[in-house]
């Protein structure tokens, strides 16, 4: 009876497994299929309104505006997630708070809305779309196939592994972008299998269509590495480490005032505005419009000297891609990160009289890394769509500037590291909700959740004070604020206690006091939810509007008010 039992199991798992694999070689099929239709929607675009500003450039004026509010509005009104902007922040939102749960609905409007958007002049990638439409189809065919729930996320990686495998015939990239592109710090190890297998179906079924040409002039030279080159890539590295992080701060600048605009009535002018603005920008210089293949291209070949022309293709590409994504365009930041960088790569070159060919693609490969905090898949990018010939010294620079520029990169949605068991059921609550209340999330304030401070430390009071205080309390971190109130951070009892007897005199200022996650009262929990979520945090502070410690909530806090509303 238990042999029988036990083989049935086995069967079952076996049964399960096939099923599971079909499941994502059909992913990569369809995926590369739906890139195909989508290049095809997005060079019919670009080739009708080319045809249009060939005649006089100054229609710039008009074909950018209108492409940008049509995109806008396709969004708001066909989509249900009315957001425009970059494609793999909503891809990380539906990976990281749906657990992989994505609409083909916005799949198909949202890819649709970046062909009007890149066609008609917007500066973007086509890669943020292509994620989209490999995650949203394989969220739909997981279900279709009734894959298990826990492993729908790992699906949906893997359907964007496959959407960038095909949209840039690099099935590499494809697939260190899916385990790369969750954390910063970090790689989403279990998706390595299906993401490969997705990964390079796709690539097959795609140049079966389009062919297997490179997306650049392959460099196929290997030239040995000396060590000048190892020092001029770290130089660059460095460079691009600051480039990096300018535009990563310039777009997120720009989006955090453009949302508090969004809520008032002139929301609709926003495209028109931003469209007059990317004209202007073309109409001065032409080549930082659009994805920029043929730009990233001629730089490449060093066939362009000229230092002024080199700052202002960095300068325009990054204010551009700006305006675009912030202004009700939508599309991808990844190829306008290679655009910046290619630029500077070939500013260096000519500045150090080394060879372009090289220089520019460790630039793409360096700010690459910096601003989507993707190591791996820039070395892939540029070996894959290049060639192999600075591998070295582009994984050099990669590191260097991956490092240097800090924490920081587009996507809000891209934590740190894994996140604790802690976070992840609260983000599994999130998803709940979301799914079946999504209004609660928005209604129930932080107030309704935060509990009075009852072990409050002074930052003046001295370490054995402050141990003798908090040993009565089960807690582990506690509150640190000034004379007047105000908070200073979190302490954890560790810190405390790693002071020794003789130094217990001292202030608690002195320790090791950690910046704390802070919101206002009337914060909606959903926010709250999503900001402990990117730091990973699981406990945060309420503050009044001078800073002062108010309260605090804890993912226990907010579980148990929030799991009363999925079981009504």
């Amino acid at each position: 009876m238990a042999y029988t039992e036990t083989h049935e199991m086995l069967h079952n798992a076996t049964a399960q497994t096939t099923k599971e694999y079909i499941a994502i070689v059909v992913i990569g099929l369809v995926t590369s299929i739906a890139i195909a239709l989508f290049l095809k929607l997005f060079q019919y675009v670009s080739s009708l309104v080319e045809e249009m500003v060939s005649a006089n450039n100054v229609l710039l004026f008009l074909t950018i505006p209108a492409g940008l509010l049509i995109a806008y509005l396709v969004v708001v009104y066909l989509a249900e997630i009315k957001k425009t902007g970059c494609g793999t922040h909503g891809f990380l939102l539906s990976y990281h708070l749906h657990e992989g749960h994505a609409s083909l609905r916005d799949t198909a409007v949202k890819a649709t809305a970046s062909a009007i958007t890149i066609g008609c002049g917007g500066s973007a990638g086509l890669e943020g779309p292509s994620l989209a439409i490999g995650g949203g189809i394989a969220s739909a065919i997981a279900r279709l196939f009734k894959v298990r729930e826990e492993k729908l996320a790992r699906f949906f990686l893997a359907g964007g592994a496959a959407g960038l495998s095909a949209v840039f015939r690099a099935p590499l990239t494809g697939l260190f972008f899916a385990l790369e592109i969750p954390y910063k710090r970090d790689i989403e190890r279990d998706v390595f299998v299906d993401a490969a297998i997705a990964s390079v179906i796709s690539y097959l079924v795609f140049v079966s269509i389009y062919g297997v040409e490179a997306l650049f002039p392959l460099y196929t030279k290997i030239l040995p590495v000396t060590a000048i080159e190892v020092v001029y890539a770290l130089i660059l590295g460095v460079i691009a480490g600051v480039v990096g992080k300018i535009f990563v701060i310039s777009f997120l600048s720009v989006e955090h005032r453009i949302v508090r605009i969004r809520k008032k009535k002139i929301k609709l002018l926003l495209p028109v505005i931003g469209g007059l603005l990317i004209a202007l920008i073309g109409f001065i210089e032409p080549r930082v419009l659009g994805v920029g293949y043929e730009t990233i291209h001629e730089l490449i070949l060093g066939r362009e000297e000229n230092i002024l022309l080199l700052i202002l293709l960095i300068t325009f590409k990054i204010i551009a891609t700006t305006i675009t994504l912030n202004f009700g365009g939508s599309g991808g930041l990844f190829i306008p990160s290679i655009y910046v960088g290619a630029a500077l790569g070939a500013l260096f070159a000519f500045l150090t009289g080394e060879p372009a060919e090289v220089y520019v693609m460790v630039g793409m490969t360096a700010v690459l890394a910096a601003t989507n905090k993707t190591l791996l898949t820039a070395v892939a990018f540029t070996a894959e769509t290049v060639g192999p010939a600075s591998i070295i010294p582009s994984l050099i620079a990669a590191t260097t500037s991956y490092f240097l520029s800090g924490s920081e990169s587009f996507y809000d949605l891209q934590p740190i590291h894994r996140p604790t068991e802690k976070i992840h059921i609260l983000q599994d609550l999130y998803h709940r909700l979301s799914m079946r209340n999504p209004r609660i999330l928005k209604e129930v304030k932080v107030k309704d959740v935060m509990v009075k401070p009852i072990a409050v430390l002074n930052d003046r009071m001295e370490i054995s004070e402050a141990i003798s205080k908090v040993q009565k309390y089960t807690f582990r971190v506690f509150p640190v604020v000034n004379d007047e109130g105000r908070l200073e951070g979190f302490i954890a009892l560790e810190d405390l206690l790693s002071f020794t007897e003789k130094s217990r005199n001292l202030p608690v200022s002195l320790a090791s006091i950690r910046p704390a996650l802070k919101f206002k009262p009337e914060d909606n929990i959903g926010h709250a939810i999503e900001r402990m979520f990117e730091e990973n945090m699981d406990k945060a502070a309420v503050v009044d509007e001078s800073e002062r410690l108010i309260g605090i909530i804890t993912t226990k806090d907010i579980l148990k008010k929030l799991v009363t509303y999925l079981i009504r």
